[in-house]
């Protein structure tokens, strides 16, 4: 018995199909060629040929179970333990090491208890150092209080060179040895057309070193500020009411 096969022949140029007879004897024969293909490529998916994935899968779909392993206890020996340091052990050498070290090292300087002259309160103390420069009489002298007073005056005034030429220190008495008043004397601004032997009543301090250089306001500028005002309004309220 002969049966045909229609058969596509694939090539890169053209593709073409033709009929084959083939006998009872030659299907059985090809059936038993493929047969034995297909169970060689089974036999090495399932060999050691098997791809590493297809093993994961396995595993996870419990084809393939993993077998169970028992946890083995591991008993160290009785010297050997002796012989290990635990971390408790470590810290506590680190610790005593420490300890050992900061015994060693030697006590901080400290000055010598005694009376001595303070330069800054121009006393003698007899409390150490460390005390007295926390006292409250040594910060009181540390107080910006003692700064050098400020005259207003610069190296450009005539009397201020006058003074540095003759050997006067800015800050010191106008003194021979530097003593004197330092600070200068408070003045009152005078608005008055009073004379100089006239009752004034109590002096006092009214204006600082920068006002007493402002300009003074005379009579003929004031009115002229008040009809600029005047002017200003007029010009406000017309411009409201337009």
């Amino acid at each position: 018995m002969a049966d045909c096969i229609d058969l596509t022949i694939d090539d890169q140029h053209n593709q073409q199909s033709e009929c084959i007879d083939l006998t009872t004897d030659d299907f059985q024969e090809i059936q038993d060629i493929t047969h034995q293909t297909l169970e060689g490529d089974r036999a090495k998916v399932e060999g050691k040929e098997r791809p590493e994935p297809w093993k994961t899968f396995k595993a996870l779909t419990g084809s393939n179970p993993i077998p169970f392993v028992l946890a083995q206890h591991r008993i160290q020996d009785a010297q050997k333990a002796e012989h290990d340091t635990s971390s408790a052990e470590i810290y506590r050498l680190v610790i005593s090491n420490a300890l050992c070290s900061s015994s060693v090292k030697p006590p901080a300087r400290t000055s010598p208890p005694g009376p001595y002259y303070c330069q800054t309160c121009n006393s003698p103390h007899s409390t150490p150092v460390e005390i007295h420069s926390t006292s409250i009489p040594h910060l009181l002298s540390l107080s910006p209080g003692r700064s050098a007073p400020n005259y207003g005056l610069d190296a450009t005034n005539k009397g201020f060179q006058m003074l540095q030429d003759q050997g006067w220190t800015y800050g010191t008495g106008l003194g021979v040895d530097e003593q004197g008043r330092q600070q200068p004397i408070a003045t009152r601004l005078k608005r008055d057309r009073r004379g100089v032997g006239g009752e004034t009543g109590r002096k006092r301090v009214t204006h600082t070193l920068v006002e007493a250089h402002v300009e003074r306001v005379t009579k003929k500028r004031r009115k002229e500020l008040v009809e600029k005002e005047r002017n200003d309004r007029k010009e406000l309220l017309a411009y409201m009411n337009s």
